[in-house]
């Protein structure tokens, strides 16, 4: 883009899925115009990027205030203050974007298996980490298992909603949960294998939104 005149436009194609969500936020942040974006044969994405736009495509509007939050632990506890947090903000009028990226994306697999294709390192991943929220254990306190079903417990008997509720509460509430394309291609995670509401998304759309928020967190 450096090369090129005010004016003049980038034709780019890529294959990364994340990309998709990624062009669009470098767009806003480098101040071009998104002329074209679309999804073509063989899972390659194309867009057209014209330089030094005066006013950027965006596919939503700029909300202020907004909220970030990187989620990389995988931990329950860590979780649901993550989603606690996010429920609040949301219910505030924030708009609140969740990046889940490496251990903090068992939050939002989905709790059955897939029949997806798996490389030998993907599999392996897969025995080891816990499918879905409902298998997440404790920072802390863990006790072989126990610890969760007691946090759990003293959650119900008190009234504050499960994990999963407040998983779906934050989508209710508009929240955008993103998925971090890099972390899925490491850990042999496939898409079919996270829950539906979820986009899939890199560090460069994260960055588009973390830069128009005011309230940044890392959990």
């Amino acid at each position: 883009m450096d090369q090129l005149s005010n004016g003049e436009t980038l034709r780019v194609k890529a294959s990364d899925p994340g990309f998709y969500e990624d062009v669009k936020a470098w767009a806003t942040m480098s101040g071009s115009t998104l002329l074209h974006l679309e999804r073509i044969t063989g899972g390659i994405i194309e867009a057209v990027i014209a330089k030094n736009s005066v006013q950027p495509v965006s596919d939503s509007p700029i909300h202020d205030p907004a909220s970030t939050m990187v989620v990389f632990s995988g931990d329950l506890d860590k979780a649901i203050a993550s989603l606690i947090i996010a429920n609040g903000a949301a219910a505030s009028g924030r708009k609140v974007t969740m990046f889940f990226t490496f251990w903090g994306l068992n939050v939002i697999r989905k709790h059955q298996m897939q029949p997806v294709s798996k490389t030998m390192i993907g599999r392996m991943f897969d025995m080891m980490l816990p499918r879905g929220s409902k298998k997440l254990g404790m920072s802390k306190m863990n006790m072989f298992g126990v610890g969760p079903k007691i946090i759990r417990g003293l959650m119900k008997n008190n009234n504050v909603p499960s994990l999963e509720e407040l998983i779906e509460s934050v989508v209710a509430q508009g929240a955008e949960l993103v998925a971090c394309q890099m972390s899925m291609n490491l850990m042999g995670i496939q898409r079919e294998e996270l829950i539906d509401q979820v986009t899939i998304g890199g560090v460069g759309y994260y960055l588009g939104e973390a830069s128009q928020a005011n309230h940044n967190l890392f959990v």
